[in-house]
């Protein structure tokens, strides 16, 4: 898990949001920002280096993470530690 993914998942929990919905929110919240900077570096003239892939991948991984992670619950069981 990358850290940015942990601190989706932290917060969701500690929220009690949908991990899908925050996921979601995180990824556009990066894309917004990622077009901001590009823009300020272009004297505003014009979006480098983020493209369709990154506006697709951002829309689509929350809501799949969303439906997946039912079928991938059993991993939570699993690497709960037993005190």
């Amino acid at each position: 898990m990358l850290p940015s993914d942990g601190l989706v998942v932290i917060y969701s929990r500690q929220k009690h949001y949908s991990l899908g919905k925050v996921k979601l929110l995180f990824d556009m919240s990066l894309v917004i920002v990622a077009v901001v900077v590009s823009l300020w570096q272009s004297n505003f003239s014009e979006i480098t280096e983020v493209r369709e892939g990154s506006i697709i991948g951002s829309l689509l991984v929350g809501p799949i993470v969303q439906f997946l992670l039912p079928d991938f619950a059993f991993f939570t069981k699993i690497s709960k530690v037993k005190s």
